[in-house]
């Protein structure tokens, strides 16, 4: 006994909301229908090409119940699945095709006008008779041979004419097909979800199919406005666009839909990955494999840890509602719900969509390495004090309304700290002059060399109403043995507490603290408060002492 079936297509049902990830996205389609009661088969076909068929899920409203849900490939001709978007595209091909067949024909008509005036021109004197030249053959002659001309040109001259639509309506003809065989993606089967449902009661049957689709990627981009405190009684500002870049070749047009943006990654096993026992042996060399074994690689797994659901009974779903852009926590992950419905083609395009928009107050903080560069480089310290965590991404970053910088944001979490580079500020001048070594070599019987060195850095602020804090960062020596001695001498540092011991000064820090320390690195950070207009010193000395038998080697590590 066969069951009843209806037939849906999937482009012809509304799109509730789509869910983008960061290598794939999830579509819910909404299917309303009336069904009788008995035991029906739901189709829904010609689904995307893209389509992971382990991903579907049917869930439903009304009183039915949920059988089975299969999904099938069938193979059909190409025409009959194509999408809107194909078939518009088909349709414009053949309009271009017809229209470069009417051109050739006119091309055609031309050559064969060419053909006939040029085999009337080699007939001319090829007769058996005798020819007679006279007057009138002369006439006739000149007749002919300047009509010739004339119209031999004309016609070479429309043929080349003809030439160039024809060249550029093959090319815009060529862009079409590689559109085209992009969108269908070599399909020549449909992608067909069947629900078999046994109704209860005649009435009113609402479905939700929900499916994942790959070739759909989402990533954040940054717009950070800093806006610099003009006096004392204001504050600089940074102010945050936060977007979106969205693009998908699905082959579904996402039209007037809800987007939501997901830093889930369902590509990625939720098992903890098992340690074997691991064994210490004495090495054996591998034995050659003959040059005529042939290793057969193994395939690559595609990376889905979804299985195929559906729910077993239709309920009354609860509706929930939203206001403007929200930003919901997930177990895992973060979900943004954009504010307002988009309109995202499956084109390849890219598409800058805003997500929302904050403002921090900054620290400003001014950096100089001056061994590297002279170059005084502005950074700005923030605590993310919105709801909202920062994936990473690139940021394009303007300082007082003038694009400065490209740079890129690692992840932040609500709360979390950060650090933004802002350039170069060109109002801060740095001098790092030569520096000046003594050697020197004493001891009777263990003779040491000594080599003191002294470095000299001028800081000065330009700015007129602005105090800076600068921290300046200069190689001090690290001995890597124990008859190598390296003694700072100038600046004094303080001993760190137990606690500091080692610490590096981190950038994130809201307000450095004056004075110097050594990092972790070895290396000097000196902090200082630099008023406006107002210019500063700096002297470091160190002094290395060795026996004068060894020769001294300065090697850079990171």
């Amino acid at each position: 006994m066969s069951i009843p079936t209806v037939t849906f297509k999937a482009t012809d049902l509304p799109i509730q909301s789509v869910t983008v990830f960061n290598d794939r996205a999830q579509i819910k389609r909404e299917l309303k229908t009336n069904l009788p009661v008995g035991t029906h088969e739901i189709v829904i076909e010609n689904l995307a090409n893209t389509i992971d068929g382990d991903s579907i899920r049917v869930d439903g409203t009304g009183a039915a119940q949920i059988h089975e849900v299969k999904f099938k490939n069938e193979h059909v001709v190409r025409e009959d699945i194509d999408s809107p978007d194909v078939q518009k595209l088909v349709n414009e091909k053949k309009d271009l095709e017809k229209e470069m067949a009417h051109v050739q024909d006119k091309k055609d008509l031309l050559k064969r006008q060419l053909d006939t005036l040029n085999s009337m021109a080699g007939k001319i004197g090829s007769s058996d008779k005798t020819f007679v030249f006279d007057e009138s053959t002369e006439e006739n002659m000149n007749k002919f041979f300047s009509f010739y001309d004339k119209r031999a040109v004309d016609l070479k001259q429309e043929m080349r004419e003809a030439d160039e639509p024809i060249d550029k309506l093959k090319k815009q003809i060529e862009k079409l097909n590689n559109q085209i065989d992009q969108l269908r993606n070599g399909a020549n089967f449909s992608r067909n979800i069947l629900v078999t449902v046994n109704v209860a009661e005649e009435g009113d049957l609402t479905f939700v199919i929900t499916y994942q689709v790959y070739s759909a990627r989402w990533s954040p981009s940054y717009d950070i406005r800093v806006v610099t405190a003009e006096s004392a009684k204001d504050k600089t500002v940074l102010k945050m666009d936060y977007f979106a870049l969205i693009e998908q070749t699905t082959g579904e047009e996402w039209t007037d839909t809800k987007i939501l943006l997901s830093t889930a990654q369902p590509c990625l096993g939720g098992n903890v990955p098992e340690l074997g026992t691991l064994n210490a042996s004495f090495y054996k060399a591998p034995v050659p494999e003959p040059e005529t074994y042939m290793r057969k690689a193994r395939p690559m797994m595609m990376c889905a840890e979804s299985a195929r659901m559906y729910s077993a009974d239709i309920q009354a779903a609860p509706v929930m509602g939203r206001v403007g852009m929200t930003a919901s926590q997930q177990v895992l992950s973060t979900e943004f719900e954009l504010s307002e419905k988009k309109t995202i083609p499956s084109d390849s395009s890219e598409h800058k969509m805003l997500i929302t928009n904050v403002a921090f107050e900054p620290s400003l903080l001014h950096e100089c390495v001056p061994k590297k560069s002279t170059n005084v480089f502005l950074t700005a310290s923030v605590v993310n004090n919105s709801e909202f965590p920062l994936i990473e991404g690139d940021a394009a970053v303007y300082l007082n309304h003038s694009f400065v910088a490209k740079t890129h944001l690692k992840a932040v979490a609500p709360g979390e700290k950060f650090t933004c580079s802002l350039g170069v500020d060109n109002a801060v001048k740095v001098t790092y002059k030569a520096p000046q070594k003594f050697n020197t070599e004493s001891g009777m019987f263990s003779k040491q060399a000594t080599v003191a060195n002294t470095q000299t850095i001028t800081v000065q602020n330009n700015k007129t109403a602005e105090p800076i804090t600068i921290i300046i960062r200069e190689h001090i020596p690290k001995a890597t043995d124990e008859k190598i001695k390296v003694r700072l001498i100038q600046p004094i540092i303080e001993a760190p507490k137990n606690e500091e011991a080692g610490r590096k000064l981190s950038i994130s820090k809201a307000s450095p603290t004056n004075g110097c320390i050594l990092n972790a690195e070895h290396n000097l950070e000196w902090t200082m408060e630099i008023k406006e207009g107002e210019k500063k010193e700096l002297v470091i000395k160190w002094q290395i002492d060795y026996p004068s038998t060894e020769t001294i080697e300065y090697k850079e590590e990171f």
